[in-house]
């Protein structure tokens, strides 16, 4: 499937990449890609990063900040990077926490050009 094989290159060329998921907001994954070794169960990862981006749209809202475009959460252990592909789906990726996070952020940008025209 095409959307495995976008978050695939994400992964692999983003320095640390572990895993990535596309979700809908709903909660329900599209597909995912995981790093081989990573154990990472990435599909509930973004089941809970769903929730909290709800959450946060509706800050966004209240505080009339305009749409939300990304969100990271940077842990001990990984760097999460959650940006918006549309008003229904989102991608995440799991870095590890020396991960590269610019390369990342820049990967999931191209990606989601190419994610748009699919869905």
């Amino acid at each position: 499937m095409i959307f495995r094989e976008i978050l695939r290159e994400v992964v692999e060329n983003a320095g640390g990449g572990l895993a990535a998921v596309i979700m809908g907001m709903d909660g329900i994954a599209i597909d995912e890609y995981v790093s081989p070794g990573a154990g990472l169960d990435v599909q509930a990862v973004g089941v809970e990063y769903s929730k909290t981006l709800q959450e946060i749209r509706k800050i966004c809202g209240a505080l009339d900040a305009g749409p939300l475009a990304e969100v990271t959460i940077s842990t001990a252990r990984q760097i999460n990077v959650i940006k918006i592909v549309n008003e229904e789906y989102f991608i995440a990726l799991v870095l590890e926490a020396d991960g590269n996070f610019g390369k990342g952020r820049f990967l999931m940008r191209k990606a989601i050009a190419r994610l748009q025209e699919e869905l």
